[in-house]
Protein backbone atom coordinates (compact mmCIF):
# COMPACT_ATOMS: atom_id res chain seq x y z
CA UNK A 1 0.00 0.00 0.00
CA UNK A 2 1.14 3.31 -0.64
CA UNK A 3 2.92 5.03 2.16
CA UNK A 4 0.42 7.87 2.68
CA UNK A 5 -2.00 5.54 3.92
CA UNK A 6 -1.85 5.00 7.61
CA UNK A 7 -2.20 1.54 9.47
CA UNK A 8 -5.55 1.32 10.70
CA UNK A 9 -4.44 0.85 14.30
CA UNK A 10 -1.38 4.14 14.38
CA UNK A 11 -3.98 7.09 12.54
CA UNK A 12 -3.27 10.23 14.27
CA UNK A 13 -5.01 11.32 15.49
CA UNK A 14 -14.66 21.11 4.74
CA UNK A 15 -16.51 23.61 4.86
CA UNK A 16 -16.32 26.86 3.89
CA UNK A 17 -16.75 28.88 0.89
CA UNK A 18 -19.08 31.79 1.31
CA UNK A 19 -20.43 34.17 -0.65
CA UNK A 20 -18.87 37.20 0.21
CA UNK A 21 -19.43 40.56 0.84
CA UNK A 22 -16.40 42.70 0.82
CA UNK A 23 -14.10 41.14 3.92
CA UNK A 24 -17.58 39.97 5.80
CA UNK A 25 -18.74 36.27 6.80
CA UNK A 26 -21.57 35.16 4.10
CA UNK A 27 -23.79 33.05 6.52
CA UNK A 28 -26.83 30.53 6.02
CA UNK A 29 -29.63 30.07 8.57
CA UNK A 30 -28.06 29.91 12.19
CA UNK A 31 -24.89 30.97 11.41
CA UNK A 32 -23.65 28.18 9.33
CA UNK A 33 -21.16 29.03 7.08
CA UNK A 34 -21.53 28.75 3.13
CA UNK A 35 -19.34 26.53 0.70
CA UNK A 36 -20.21 26.63 -3.26
CA UNK A 37 -18.31 26.70 -6.37
CA UNK A 38 -18.82 30.33 -6.89
CA UNK A 39 -16.50 31.27 -3.63
CA UNK A 40 -13.49 29.48 -4.80
CA UNK A 41 -11.91 31.35 -7.11
CA UNK A 42 -12.04 34.08 -4.46
CA UNK A 43 -11.74 32.79 -0.90
CA UNK A 44 -15.06 31.79 0.49
CA UNK A 45 -14.19 33.92 3.56
CA UNK A 46 -11.74 35.35 5.81
CA UNK A 47 -8.62 33.19 6.35
CA UNK A 48 -9.66 31.39 2.91
CA UNK A 49 -7.28 32.12 0.11
CA UNK A 50 -8.62 32.46 -3.22
CA UNK A 51 -8.39 28.23 -5.46
CA UNK A 52 -8.88 24.86 -3.95
CA UNK A 53 -8.50 23.90 -1.22
CA UNK A 54 -11.34 25.51 0.55
CA UNK A 55 -9.31 26.40 4.01
CA UNK A 56 -11.49 26.17 7.42
CA UNK A 57 -9.11 28.46 9.68
CA UNK A 58 -11.95 28.11 12.30
CA UNK A 59 -14.13 25.48 14.59
CA UNK A 60 -18.06 25.87 13.23
CA UNK A 61 -20.56 24.56 11.28
CA UNK A 62 -20.13 24.68 7.28
CA UNK A 63 -22.78 23.80 4.57
CA UNK A 64 -22.17 23.12 0.76
CA UNK A 65 -24.83 24.90 -1.46
CA UNK A 66 -23.19 23.65 -4.59
CA UNK A 67 -21.10 20.88 -5.48
CA UNK A 68 -17.28 21.33 -5.73
CA UNK A 69 -15.39 20.56 -9.11
CA UNK A 70 -11.84 19.76 -8.76
CA UNK A 71 -9.79 20.52 -11.59
CA UNK A 72 -7.17 17.92 -11.55
CA UNK A 73 -5.75 14.81 -9.23
CA UNK A 74 -3.44 17.10 -7.04
CA UNK A 75 -6.16 19.52 -6.18
CA UNK A 76 -8.07 18.64 -2.82
CA UNK A 77 -10.96 20.28 -1.92
CA UNK A 78 -11.48 21.04 1.79
CA UNK A 79 -8.50 21.40 4.12
CA UNK A 80 -9.80 21.61 7.91
CA UNK A 81 -7.22 23.68 9.68
CA UNK A 82 -8.99 23.57 13.22
CA UNK A 83 -10.57 21.45 15.47
CA UNK A 84 -14.37 21.56 16.20
CA UNK A 85 -15.41 21.83 12.73
CA UNK A 86 -18.80 20.44 11.55
CA UNK A 87 -19.25 19.65 7.30
CA UNK A 88 -23.12 19.40 6.00
CA UNK A 89 -22.36 18.70 2.52
CA UNK A 90 -25.84 18.90 2.06
CA UNK A 91 -26.66 16.00 -0.96
CA UNK A 92 -24.10 17.51 -2.59
CA UNK A 93 -20.68 16.28 -4.06
CA UNK A 94 -16.96 16.61 -4.50
CA UNK A 95 -15.98 15.68 -7.92
CA UNK A 96 -12.78 15.12 -9.22
CA UNK A 97 -11.03 13.72 -12.48
CA UNK A 98 -10.04 9.87 -11.28
CA UNK A 99 -12.02 7.13 -12.56
CA UNK A 100 -11.34 3.50 -11.36
CA UNK A 101 -12.55 0.42 -12.41
CA UNK A 102 -11.21 -2.97 -12.83
CA UNK A 103 -11.54 -6.54 -10.82
CA UNK A 104 -9.65 -5.82 -7.37
CA UNK A 105 -9.43 -9.79 -6.91
CA UNK A 106 -7.81 -10.34 -9.92
CA UNK A 107 -5.33 -6.87 -9.44
CA UNK A 108 -6.75 -5.60 -12.14
CA UNK A 109 -7.97 -2.63 -10.63
CA UNK A 110 -6.44 0.40 -12.93
CA UNK A 111 -7.25 4.45 -11.80
CA UNK A 112 -7.57 7.31 -15.09
CA UNK A 113 -6.39 10.87 -13.71
CA UNK A 114 -4.38 9.58 -10.83
CA UNK A 115 -2.72 11.99 -9.03
CA UNK A 116 1.03 12.47 -10.29
CA UNK A 117 2.04 14.47 -7.42
CA UNK A 118 2.93 11.75 -4.48
CA UNK A 119 3.62 14.50 -1.44
CA UNK A 120 0.33 16.52 -1.89
CA UNK A 121 -2.31 14.22 -3.59
CA UNK A 122 -5.82 15.61 -3.97
CA UNK A 123 -7.79 14.43 -0.98
CA UNK A 124 -11.73 15.89 -0.93
CA UNK A 125 -11.85 16.61 2.35
CA UNK A 126 -8.58 16.10 4.98
CA UNK A 127 -7.44 17.45 8.26
CA UNK A 128 -4.42 16.03 8.45
CA UNK A 129 -1.18 18.12 6.71
CA UNK A 130 0.12 15.61 4.75
CA UNK A 131 3.61 16.82 4.32
CA UNK A 132 3.86 16.83 8.12
CA UNK A 133 1.33 14.02 9.21
CA UNK A 134 1.96 14.87 13.07
CA UNK A 135 -0.13 17.98 12.27
CA UNK A 136 -3.28 17.07 12.66
CA UNK A 137 -6.90 18.78 13.34
CA UNK A 138 -9.46 16.68 15.21
CA UNK A 139 -13.53 16.63 16.32
CA UNK A 140 -14.70 16.82 12.63
CA UNK A 141 -17.75 15.90 11.44
CA UNK A 142 -18.81 15.28 7.74
CA UNK A 143 -22.47 14.43 6.55
CA UNK A 144 -24.82 14.11 3.74
CA UNK A 145 -22.65 13.92 0.53
CA UNK A 146 -20.70 12.09 -2.10
CA UNK A 147 -17.24 12.63 -2.95
CA UNK A 148 -15.98 11.08 -6.59
CA UNK A 149 -12.62 10.35 -8.12
CA UNK A 150 -11.09 12.71 -5.69
CA UNK A 151 -7.75 11.40 -6.95
CA UNK A 152 -5.95 10.11 -3.61
CA UNK A 153 -8.35 9.81 -0.34
CA UNK A 154 -11.82 10.91 0.22
CA UNK A 155 -11.62 11.62 3.77
CA UNK A 156 -8.53 11.40 5.40
CA UNK A 157 -8.93 13.13 9.26
CA UNK A 158 -7.74 12.91 12.74
CA UNK A 159 -9.28 11.72 15.96
CA UNK A 160 -12.29 11.57 17.27
CA UNK A 161 -14.09 12.09 14.10
CA UNK A 162 -18.01 11.42 13.22
CA UNK A 163 -18.77 10.92 9.48
CA UNK A 164 -22.36 9.69 8.64
CA UNK A 165 -24.31 9.02 5.50
CA UNK A 166 -21.31 9.41 3.28
CA UNK A 167 -20.28 7.64 -0.30
CA UNK A 168 -17.24 7.63 -1.99
CA UNK A 169 -16.05 5.87 -4.80
CA UNK A 170 -12.87 6.08 -7.45
CA UNK A 171 -9.99 7.06 -4.73
CA UNK A 172 -6.94 6.00 -6.14
CA UNK A 173 -5.07 5.68 -2.43
CA UNK A 174 -8.03 4.96 -0.12
CA UNK A 175 -11.83 5.99 0.71
CA UNK A 176 -11.93 7.28 4.36
CA UNK A 177 -9.18 7.26 6.78
CA UNK A 178 -10.37 7.91 10.18
CA UNK A 179 -8.16 8.20 13.92
CA UNK A 180 -8.97 7.05 17.29
CA UNK A 181 -12.46 7.26 18.93
CA UNK A 182 -13.75 7.57 15.81
CA UNK A 183 -17.65 6.66 14.01
CA UNK A 184 -18.08 6.05 10.77
CA UNK A 185 -21.82 4.92 10.20
CA UNK A 186 -23.78 4.64 7.07
CA UNK A 187 -20.94 5.02 4.45
CA UNK A 188 -20.33 3.23 1.73
CA UNK A 189 -16.88 2.85 0.41
CA UNK A 190 -16.13 1.47 -3.69
CA UNK A 191 -13.88 1.26 -6.37
CA UNK A 192 -10.87 2.18 -4.49
CA UNK A 193 -8.08 1.24 -3.23
CA UNK A 194 -8.67 0.84 0.56
CA UNK A 195 -12.19 1.19 1.78
CA UNK A 196 -12.81 2.48 5.64
CA UNK A 197 -9.79 2.34 7.96
CA UNK A 198 -10.06 3.68 11.61
CA UNK A 199 -8.00 3.95 14.82
CA UNK A 200 -8.43 2.36 17.81
CA UNK A 201 -11.39 2.41 19.89
CA UNK A 202 -13.77 3.45 16.77
CA UNK A 203 -17.10 2.48 16.06
CA UNK A 204 -18.11 0.84 12.06
CA UNK A 205 -21.57 0.87 11.84
CA UNK A 206 -24.40 0.11 9.12
CA UNK A 207 -21.19 0.51 6.39
CA UNK A 208 -20.76 -0.80 3.03
CA UNK A 209 -17.01 -1.75 1.81
CA UNK A 210 -17.02 -3.08 -2.14
CA UNK A 211 -14.67 -3.64 -4.83
CA UNK A 212 -12.06 -2.05 -3.52
CA UNK A 213 -8.32 -2.81 -4.42
CA UNK A 214 -7.15 -4.01 -0.83
CA UNK A 215 -8.85 -4.37 1.95
CA UNK A 216 -12.49 -3.74 3.16
CA UNK A 217 -12.41 -2.51 6.26
CA UNK A 218 -9.51 -2.36 8.42
CA UNK A 219 -10.36 -1.32 12.16
CA UNK A 220 -7.74 -0.54 15.42
CA UNK A 221 -7.80 -1.80 18.86
CA UNK A 222 -10.90 -1.84 20.88
CA UNK A 223 -13.32 -0.82 18.12
CA UNK A 224 -16.86 -2.43 16.90
CA UNK A 225 -18.02 -3.82 13.61
CA UNK A 226 -21.92 -3.48 13.01
CA UNK A 227 -24.32 -4.03 10.88
CA UNK A 228 -21.67 -4.19 8.12
CA UNK A 229 -20.68 -5.57 4.96
CA UNK A 230 -17.24 -6.01 2.98
CA UNK A 231 -17.61 -7.65 -0.53
CA UNK A 232 -15.58 -8.26 -3.07
CA UNK A 233 -12.71 -6.30 -1.97
CA UNK A 234 -8.94 -7.32 -3.24
CA UNK A 235 -7.71 -7.92 0.35
CA UNK A 236 -9.08 -9.42 3.37
CA UNK A 237 -13.17 -8.40 4.66
CA UNK A 238 -12.61 -7.23 7.56
CA UNK A 239 -8.78 -6.59 9.36
CA UNK A 240 -9.30 -5.85 13.22
CA UNK A 241 -6.91 -6.01 15.94
CA UNK A 242 -7.09 -6.48 19.11
CA UNK A 243 -9.97 -6.56 21.23
CA UNK A 244 -12.32 -5.62 18.11
CA UNK A 245 -16.03 -6.58 18.79
CA UNK A 246 -17.61 -7.76 15.21
CA UNK A 247 -21.86 -8.77 14.66
CA UNK A 248 -24.21 -8.64 12.69
CA UNK A 249 -22.05 -8.17 9.79
CA UNK A 250 -21.58 -10.13 6.31
CA UNK A 251 -18.08 -10.79 4.80
CA UNK A 252 -18.48 -12.25 1.11
CA UNK A 253 -16.39 -13.01 -1.82
CA UNK A 254 -13.40 -11.27 -0.64
CA UNK A 255 -9.89 -12.31 -2.33
CA UNK A 256 -8.44 -13.42 1.32
CA UNK A 257 -9.79 -14.32 4.44
CA UNK A 258 -13.30 -12.56 5.08
CA UNK A 259 -11.71 -11.50 8.66
CA UNK A 260 -8.49 -11.76 9.94
CA UNK A 261 -8.56 -10.86 13.79
CA UNK A 262 -5.58 -10.83 15.49
CA UNK A 263 -6.65 -11.41 19.29
CA UNK A 264 -9.47 -11.60 21.77
CA UNK A 265 -12.13 -10.19 19.14
CA UNK A 266 -15.89 -11.73 19.81
CA UNK A 267 -17.54 -12.46 16.77
CA UNK A 268 -21.25 -13.03 15.91
CA UNK A 269 -24.27 -13.77 14.49
CA UNK A 270 -22.23 -12.47 10.99
CA UNK A 271 -21.91 -14.40 7.25
CA UNK A 272 -18.68 -15.38 5.88
CA UNK A 273 -19.16 -16.64 2.49
CA UNK A 274 -17.35 -17.82 -0.60
CA UNK A 275 -14.39 -15.52 0.87
CA UNK A 276 -10.87 -16.47 -0.92
CA UNK A 277 -9.12 -17.46 2.16
CA UNK A 278 -10.19 -18.90 5.45
CA UNK A 279 -13.91 -17.61 6.58
CA UNK A 280 -12.37 -16.77 9.70
CA UNK A 281 -8.65 -16.25 11.26
CA UNK A 282 -8.35 -15.40 14.28
CA UNK A 283 -4.54 -15.87 16.33
CA UNK A 284 -5.22 -15.44 19.49
CA UNK A 285 -8.35 -16.60 22.11
CA UNK A 286 -11.55 -15.37 20.23
CA UNK A 287 -14.78 -16.15 20.58
CA UNK A 288 -17.66 -17.43 17.91
CA UNK A 289 -20.75 -17.26 18.30
CA UNK A 290 -23.84 -17.94 15.88
CA UNK A 291 -22.36 -17.14 12.85
CA UNK A 292 -23.11 -18.78 9.62
CA UNK A 293 -19.08 -19.86 7.70
CA UNK A 294 -20.07 -21.36 3.76
CA UNK A 295 -18.34 -22.01 0.87
CA UNK A 296 -14.74 -20.33 1.59
CA UNK A 297 -11.59 -21.75 0.17
CA UNK A 298 -9.85 -22.19 2.78
CA UNK A 299 -11.32 -23.45 6.57
CA UNK A 300 -14.41 -21.98 7.82
CA UNK A 301 -12.25 -20.89 11.21
CA UNK A 302 -8.60 -21.22 11.32
CA UNK A 303 -6.71 -19.90 14.59
CA UNK A 304 -5.66 -20.95 18.00
CA UNK A 305 -6.84 -23.66 20.14
CA UNK A 306 -7.71 -21.20 22.70
CA UNK A 307 -10.74 -19.76 20.46
CA UNK A 308 -13.97 -20.89 21.67
CA UNK A 309 -17.06 -21.69 19.02
CA UNK A 310 -20.59 -21.91 20.08
CA UNK A 311 -23.48 -22.69 17.32
CA UNK A 312 -21.72 -22.01 14.28
CA UNK A 313 -22.02 -23.64 11.26
CA UNK A 314 -19.71 -24.54 8.71
CA UNK A 315 -20.54 -25.94 5.46
CA UNK A 316 -18.53 -26.41 2.26
CA UNK A 317 -15.48 -24.69 3.31
CA UNK A 318 -11.84 -26.33 2.53
CA UNK A 319 -12.89 -28.12 -0.46
CA UNK A 320 -15.63 -29.96 1.25
CA UNK A 321 -12.52 -31.49 3.98
CA UNK A 322 -11.90 -30.20 7.34
CA UNK A 323 -14.38 -27.62 8.14
CA UNK A 324 -12.42 -26.26 11.25
CA UNK A 325 -8.47 -25.95 12.42
CA UNK A 326 -8.10 -25.18 15.95
CA UNK A 327 -10.85 -23.42 18.60
CA UNK A 328 -12.47 -25.52 21.25
CA UNK A 329 -16.58 -26.49 20.99
CA UNK A 330 -17.98 -24.87 24.41
CA UNK A 331 -21.61 -25.49 22.48
CA UNK A 332 -22.98 -27.34 19.89
CA UNK A 333 -21.28 -26.50 16.39
CA UNK A 334 -22.68 -27.92 12.56
CA UNK A 335 -19.58 -28.31 10.80
CA UNK A 336 -20.77 -29.86 7.14
CA UNK A 337 -23.38 -33.17 8.19
CA UNK A 338 -21.19 -33.33 11.39
CA UNK A 339 -22.00 -31.96 14.77
CA UNK A 340 -18.48 -32.10 15.96
CA UNK A 341 -16.32 -30.03 15.04
CA UNK A 342 -12.19 -30.82 14.89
Amino acid sequence: MNGFALKARKHVGIVGCLITLGLGNALAADGVLEINQACVANGCFQGDTAGFPVELTNPGSYILTSNLALTNANTSGIFVRADNVNIDLNGFAIIGPTSCSGDPSEDARSCTNAPTNPTNPSVAIKSIDLENPLDANHRVTISNGTLRGTGAVGIYVGNQARIFDITVSSASLGGIIVGDFSVVRNATVEQSSTGIQTGDVSVVEGCVAAENESNGISVGDGSTVRGSTARDNGGYGLDAYDGTTVTQSSFISNSSDGMIGRAANPISHSSFLNNGGAGITCSNACMLVGNTVRANTGFGFSGSSDTGLINNTFSQNNSNGDQVSGGIELGENVCGADLNCP
